[in-house]
């Protein structure tokens, strides 16, 4: 095999490497981003490698011994390898997830499997259908997800992104439900945009976060770079952001903010931020946050009262304890169920 055919397929054998691919924590991907920094040179290995991990339908036990998976993980590699060096096109594009188990299989469609022989001659090529993938986050979890052309993404407790396994065609859609930061690898041809409810953000390369859960509005923050923030739904409803700005649809108007606090995107960082939010706002952020369903009784009639918190690896029942005194309201704790009740 080639050496660069060696490269690759030394990642596909990799099990964290595979583990992160498949299934990214924090720490994974802080040591694999610091891995790739380090060896910039492995770059277009990884992209290789992270397209046909993601290839993958089956898992060990589909009928294929480790062994020979290896030699047709080898032919596929070097074959690709090859075409492209030939054609110069992306040979593996239109590969898709998601498959693993204590090793990789590949799967294939040529023929039928009964031989256990693996050919594929110059005039062949392995197509496959790009695939609808959804990550999807409960209450009290947050994850970080790494799409096929590299764009990360911290994706919020409840919420949950679909997108197309390869990104093919001319345009990197995912489509949001709930809130993600999204920090963008650059591709002059092909913008990358987020659909929500009522709202497409399309961008380059930037950072930017999307708050839309179902129950409230929805919210583009603008860290580095720029975005266009469009209606859906009203044509002719369109924003165009700079750093440190805000879209908000709220009530079906959109409106664009300058000047604002950004305290509220710094849940990615493990922070969460009230100011002087009301309060059972602040409650559904905590019930998001913790795993937990909170009951409020003897809430003030005639004004809602507001709260403004710093919260950093805190546990709940601290957090309770220190709203309940500087608000009045007594709370007990059992299992994943809150009472919160006013004095």
């Amino acid at each position: 095999m080639q050496e660069n055919s060696g490269n690759v397929l030394d990642l596909v054998k990799n099990e964290y490497f595979v583990h992160w691919i498949v299934s990214p924590t924090e720490e994974s991907t802080h040591f694999w981003t610091q891995w790739i920094s380090n060896h910039p040179d492995r770059k277009k290995d990884v992209d290789i490698a992270r397209q046909l991990i993601q290839s993958t339908r089956y898992n060990l036990d589909e009928k294929m011994p480790e062994k020979d998976y290896y030699t047709v993980l080898e032919n596929i590699v070097e074959r690709s390898q090859q075409r492209k060096r030939k054609s110069g096109t992306r040979y593996l594009e239109t590969w898709k997830a998601v498959g693993i188990a204590a090793s990789l299989i590949m799967a294939m469609f040529l023929g039928v499997w009964a031989s256990q022989q693996f050919s594929l001659s110059d005039n062949q090529a392995v197509v496959v259908e790009p695939q609808l993938l959804t990550k999807q986050n409960p209450r009290g979890q947050k994850s970080t997800i790494m799409l096929p052309d590299g764009t990360k993404v911290v994706l919020n407790s409840e919420s949950s992104i679909t997108y197309v396994s390869n990104f093919t065609g001319s345009e990197r859609l995912v489509e949001l439900t709930g809130e993600a930061f999204f920090d963008v690898v650059r591709d002059t041809s092909k913008p990358f945009v987020v659909k929500t409810r009522s709202l497409m953000t399309t961008a380059l390369g930037t950072s930017f976060n999307v708050d839309a859960y179902p129950d409230g509005k929805e919210e583009i923050t603008l860290v580095t770079g720029k975005v266009k923030v469009d209606s859906h739904v009203d044509v002719t409803q369109s924003a165009l952001l700079e750093p440190g700005e805000i879209a908000a649809l709220e009530y079906g108007k959109l409106s664009k903010k300058q000047g604002v606090s950004l305290n509220h995107i710094k849940w990615k960082d493990g922070f969460i931020v009230f100011q002087k939010a009301p309060f059972k706002e602040g409650i559904m952020e905590l019930e998001r946050w913790y795993g937990v369903t909170i009951e409020v009784k003897n809430l003030p009639a005639n004004e809602e009262p507001t709260f403004t918190a710093h919260i950093e690896n805190d546990n709940l029942a601290n957090v309770l304890e220190t709203l309940g005194y500087a608000m009045r309201f007594d709370f007990s704790i059992e299992g994943k169920k809150v009472l919160i009740n006013f004095k």
